[in-house]
Parts: C-alpha cells; structure tokens; sequence
C-alpha cells in the first residue's frame, strides 16, 4: 500500500467532513465480490475463505465507505493468514438490528498489548516480515466511527478476531 496515500486520506477524515451517501446495501452480495477479488491471492497463499452470512444483511450504509472497510480488513487476513490457513467471515444481524460482522484469519495469539495498539497510526505487529504503513486500521476505525460503527479486536480459537458493530441508519 502506498504510504502517501494513506497519510493523505487519514489527513481528509480528520479535517474534513464528508458527506455520507446512505443507501439499502447487501452484505453476502459485498463479501461475495470481494472473494471474487481476492481469489487469485487466496489461491496463490493456499488459504481458505469460509463464509457464514446467513438471514437478511441489508445494511444502510455508504458503498464506498464499506467497500474500502471490508477491502482493507481482507487485505490484512490475507497479509497475516498464516500459508496454507483460513479466513472466516461471518455476519448476523440480531433483533436490534445492529450488523455484526467478523473476519478472523488464522494467526499466532496476540497479547494484550499487541491487540490494544492494533489501531493506534503508524504500528506494527512485532515480528512481521509483511509490508504495510501501519495506517490501515488506524483508517478503518475512522471510517466506522464516521458511521457510528465500533471495531474490536480479540483472540478467537481460530486466530486474530475483528468484530465490527453497525448501526442500521
């Protein structure tokens, strides 16, 4: 990724207010694209993509925001899966209406220092041969927090868990 770039669009969300285009979006339809997108690159790692998405997941949301959410999400899984390891996506959407959507990639156990500054600008796993400059985070929890939306990090049995939380505005 390009490092200009991300400082620059990271630089936009903190001085600028843009403006939200809301509109009736299809999650498994989201996530069916992008496997799309990223086969080459799961073929190439021998990873598998496993997909939970079941009810309606219709999500207001801005396209363009979302995408680029669940892009970079993708990008780190598959930056971080170990070879020949798995990625889940899974998302339901309970009574409440909130979207619930997790990407967990097969990966060592963080502790808790490590998971507590994954979305701090600029850090780096310990460790990690992968290239990247520490913003995409950093920029994906600015994007939800524009949309009323949370993401937490956390261990899972299955490797490094990030759990997003949207509001169905």
């Amino acid at each position: 990724d390009n490092l200009i770039d991300n400082i620059l669009n990271l630089s936009k969300m903190d001085i600028q207010e843009t403006s939200k285009v809301l509109e009736p979006l299809d999650i498994k339809l989201l996530i069916s694209n992008l496997e799309k997108k990223y086969y080459p690159v799961l073929k190439q790692k021998k990873l598998r993509l496993k997909t939970d998405l079941s009810g309606s997941l219709i999500l207001n949301a801005d396209k363009s925001i979302l995408v680029s959410i669940l892009s970079n999400l993708l990008d780190n899984a598959v930056k971080y899966a170990d070879e020949n390891g798995a990625i889940y996506i899974s998302a339901f959407k309970p009574k409440d209406e909130r979207l619930y959507l997790r990407i967990t990639n097969t990966y060592r156990e963080l502790d808790a220092l490590e998971l507590k500054e994954l979305f701090k600008p600029f850090h780096r796993l310990r460790h990690t041969k992968n290239p990247g400059s520490g913003l995409g985070l950093t920029i994906v929890n600015k994007q939800l927090k524009k949309c009323n939306g949370s993401i937490t990090a956390r261990n899972s049995k299955k490797g490094l868990m990030f759990e997003l939380e949207f509001p169905n505005l």
